[in-house]
């Protein structure tokens, strides 16, 4: 059976002809009504259409917030879809029948988990529960950027950290460019006292990166470091390497065959940077930044 508008609700009304939003909402609420009485073939159209009218609510939403912060969103009913609050100055999380979430910051209109289909936006949201239900990750930490995910995980030391990104399908994260390492140290320094039991004498704590000497690639980089993951990214932290009359930091030392980002638990917005270290040294109160490849992610 062909339904003349049903590319039209897919797309979303993106062309000058298409459909307002309450007249996507209405289709929307027929289609429910059509599969419910049991017309095959419905459900993943459906599912498709309720994903498209939600994104476009999501944007129509941000465009209100811009020219009235100060008022609450009037959100659309929208079968099947929970929007977790109406507030113009954080984050909606737009829950779509308990299997594909869809948020939007309705202050700065960026965008997190907005894959083009419902149905990668289910294998997206199956494959965050899997990794969270695991009990060596750490609450609270799982985020995404890109493809990636990123989750802390337990481990007494680099070895250990790494061996337990490994059963998730991941590795230690590779950071690739200071935008990548700027954003995960600006969310992770602020989980740092949430997350990790300080000796109240250390105000630093490790988070270990798949940076290291144990591995061959990169041979030509700086101090011979390469990623356990086997990519191959040359960026470092501008003081990496740096050895002077004042100080050798950093990335100097022959020892330092493991690799993590220092978070400063006592000034959380503070860029400190990274540090290399024996095994026996990154041993103690650290976690591992694990990085996993997302599913059906493009």
């Amino acid at each position: 059976m062909k339904i003349p508008f049903i590319n039209s609700i897919i797309i979303g009304a993106k062309e000058e002809n298409g459909f307002t939003l309450i007249e996507l909402v209405i289709v929307t609420a027929l289609l429910a009504i059509l599969s419910a009485i049991g017309i095959p073939g419905f459900v993943s159209i459906i599912n498709e259409a309720i994903f498209s009218v939600t994104k476009t609510s999501l944007n129509q939403s941000y465009k209100s917030c811009q020219s009235k912060p100060d008022e609450s969103i009037l959100m659309d009913n929208i079968p099947g879809v929970i929007f977790d609050n109406k507030n113009c100055s954080e984050v909606i999380n737009a829950n779509i029948n308990n299997e594909c979430t869809l948020s939007m910051n309705m202050h700065t209109g960026e965008r997190n988990n907005w894959p083009n289909s419902y149905n990668s936006c289910f294998i997206r949201n199956d494959f965050r529960t899997k990794i969270t239900s695991n009990n060596f990750i750490k609450k609270g930490t799982y985020v995404e950027r890109n493809c990636s995910a990123y989750a802390w995980v337990d481990g007494s030391n680099w070895n250990e950290a790494q061996a337990n990104a490994k059963k998730i399908g991941g590795n230690l994260a590779t950071i690739n460019d200071a935008d990548e390492n700027d954003f995960l140290m600006d969310i992770f320094n602020k989980e740092a006292i949430n997350h990790i039991q300080l000796d109240p004498s250390n105000a630093h704590v490790h988070l270990h990166i798949g940076l290291t000497k144990t591995v061959q690639h990169d041979k030509n980089s700086k101090f011979g470091h390469g990623w356990v993951s086997g990519e191959s990214s040359s960026y470092r932290p501008p003081s990496w390497g740096v050895c002077n009359s004042e100080m050798c930091g950093m990335g100097t030392d022959p020892d330092g065959n493991f690799t993590s980002m220092i978070l400063d638990t006592n000034n959380p917005s503070q860029q400190n940077n990274w540090n290399d270290a024996t095994l026996a040294q990154t041993t103690g109160s650290g976690a591992g930044l694990a990085e996993i490849p997302i599913p059906a992610c493009n």
